[in-house]
């Protein structure tokens, strides 16, 4: 979960949010087939695009809205706060990861498929990097199976393995991870903790530290 944030009202950031969005990269190839059991449960990937903002802003509300709960702000501010943080993290994604994968997740239903979260995946290098994976309300459950599927084609493409960072304040997920195989490294940063799996199959390389 992103740190909590002050509402800004300086020119400079005033002037960034003026800014037009960058755009997601246009995917060259489809997303992997998943595994068999999200594919059984209604489960795809899509490449995500500048329509789904909209979603994906209401995505990020959504999480963040326990942490901005007793924020003693007024409503208008914590909106504010909150469309500043997902802006901020979209160009932060966007400048230094332009070549990862930006995925929406969605589920099928009777009325259709319909957007349920997102999965941004960096699977360039030697270490790939899960960027963000997050869920509506009441749409979990499928985090595990998306992260095993993930270690799946890492080691398929002779990764060293891939990690993410997990916020000190969301211990049932760091636990979860725990119980997948992936393991804390490196020191504790202020909000989160870096985590990682690493592939068995990958020999003696060291993974990276970035």
């Amino acid at each position: 979960m992103p740190a909590k944030v002050k509402p800004a009202n300086n020119t400079s950031a005033a002037g960034a949010r003026a800014k037009p969005l960058p755009r997601f990269p246009v995917p060259r190839h489809a997303p992997p087939a998943l595994s068999p059991g999200l594919a059984a449960a209604g489960v795809r990937l899509r490449a995500a695009t500048m329509d789904d903002l909209p979603f994906l802003r209401q995505l990020n509300r959504a999480i963040l809205a326990p942490a901005f709960a007793l924020a003693p702000w007024s409503a208008a501010e914590r909106d504010a706060v909150m469309t500043e943080q997902f802006d901020l993290q979209h160009r932060h994604y966007l400048q230094h990861f332009p070549r990862a994968d930006y995925w929406i997740i969605e589920r099928a239903g009777n009325a259709g498929a319909k957007p349920i979260g997102r999965y941004y995946l960096n699977r360039h290098g030697t270490l790939w990097r899960a960027l963000d994976l997050g869920f509506l309300p009441g749409k979990r459950g499928f985090g595990a199976a998306l992260l095993n599927w993930t270690k799946t084609l890492a080691a398929a493409a002779g990764a060293d393995g891939f990690d993410f960072h997990v916020a000190h304040d969301n211990s049932r997920a760091h636990a979860l991870y725990l119980k997948l195989g992936f393991e804390d490294v490196d020191a504790p940063l202020a909000t989160h903790q870096r985590m990682i799996w690493r592939n068995p199959k990958a020999g003696s390389r060291g993974p990276s530290s970035r």
